[in-house]
């Protein structure tokens, strides 16, 4: 699905749960959700789900490998995405930053959300600015891996981020992942609180970035 429209919500039936499936494994564009226009302005979508038996509502399903994430975006702002499980994905989130911020996806809301596992380098990865990130749980359970780039629970490329309860996890210990990665000096000003990270072998790894606040969270490994 392209989404080209703003004030757009999709949502699972009550009690009925939605799988929305990736069909191939190494084609980088096997987007299940994407906004990627520059006009016309896809801003405020939603996309939630609502708890059916104490499963997410939604779930995006991938393939073994994936390569692609579920959800890319850039330039579309303001989007909330809650209850939704990410299963076997690449990346689950992934929003992109074009020309130092320019053209970047800011301002989403993405909360009570499950990445059960994933392939690439991050389970979510915001390179936008304005971001809230909380209360989601994401694992890295495999040691299938389709990336030489590194491996991260969560990846920061933007500034003024909130990251917030969340549960970082590698239950894998054959895959070297970092927990939380601010990438470059452009993961400024964010605020990390209140998480808890477990079984990396690095917990939160700077490679550049200024004024970040750490506090509260748990970590261990």
């Amino acid at each position: 699905w392209q989404f080209q429209s703003d004030g757009v919500t999709l949502k699972n039936y009550p009690g009925e749960q939605v799988i929305l499936r990736q069909s191939r494994m190494n084609v980088s564009g096997n987007y299940i959700i994407k906004c990627l226009q520059i006009s016309p302005l896809a801003d405020g979508n939603k996309i939630l789900g609502s708890d059916v038996s104490g499963q997410k509502g939604i779930v995006m399903q991938g393939v073994d490998g994936a390569i692609a994430p579920a959800i890319t975006a850039f330039q579309c702002d303001g989007w909330e995405v809650a209850g939704v499980e990410f299963r076997n994905v690449g990346y689950g989130i992934f929003t992109r930053k074009v020309n130092n911020g320019n053209t970047s996806a800011d301002g989403w809301y993405v909360h009570d959300n499950l990445v059960s596992d994933y392939f690439r380098e991050s389970g979510m990865q915001f390179n936008g600015n304005g971001n809230r990130i909380e209360n989601n749980i994401i694992t890295k359970q495999t040691a299938q891996y389709t990336s030489t780039y590194g491996c991260q629970l969560l990846n920061l490329l933007g500034n003024n981020n909130v990251v917030r309860g969340n549960t970082l996890t590698r239950v894998n210990q054959s895959v070297r992942c970092i927990g939380l990665f601010f990438e470059w000096d452009l993961a400024e000003n964010n605020l990390i609180e209140n998480n808890v990270i477990t079984g990396v072998a690095n917990g939160i790894s700077f490679f550049g970035g200024d004024n970040n606040v750490i506090r509260n969270n748990t970590i261990s490994g």
